[in-house]
């Protein structure tokens, strides 16, 4: 699966290389863009929900917030911040911090994201391309971002 993956990541890098040397450039990466949306839903089943999460987001609420999620680190900014915070995460099938690792809930494949240096966990409700929903244990609330490109 993972051979898979690497070889249609080192195929779409080749094509959108070739684009950036080509005299229709716009047409040609709009042609490379556009097949990156071809992947068919066992293939986009395959991707695992850390190498979705890979990336920046930005809150749908609020639009000073930002996750930007690099290997297995989380980080985030918002309005009143003049840094990131950066702390390391574990994608697991449950919460794995003080807080929350008791509480009864399902265990399901790589849907609880934890920081234990802030004691805290997050519940993956939807992740795409696109999308993020997150629910934070400690709460319940449910927090909505958008990819940011």
């Amino acid at each position: 699966m993972k051979t898979k993956l690497i070889l249609i990541y080192l195929l779409f890098l080749s094509l959108f290389a070739c684009t950036t040397n080509s005299t229709k450039n716009e047409q040609s990466k709009t042609e490379a863009i556009d097949t990156t949306l071809v992947l068919s839903e066992e293939q986009k089943k395959d991707i695992s929900n850390l190498e979705l999460l890979q990336g920046k987001w930005q809150s749908t609420d609020d639009e000073t917030n930002f996750l930007k999620f690099e290997n297995d680190h989380r980080m985030e900014i918002g309005a009143e911040m003049t840094e990131w915070t950066d702390e390391i995460f574990v994608l697991s099938d449950k919460c794995t911090n003080d807080l929350d690792k008791n509480k009864d809930v399902k265990a399901e494949k790589d849907r609880y994201i934890t920081s234990q240096s802030s004691d805290m966990c997050w519940y993956i409700i939807d992740l795409n391309e696109e999308i993020l929903t997150l629910a934070y244990m400690a709460r319940g609330n449910t927090l909505s971002y958008k990819r940011v490109k």
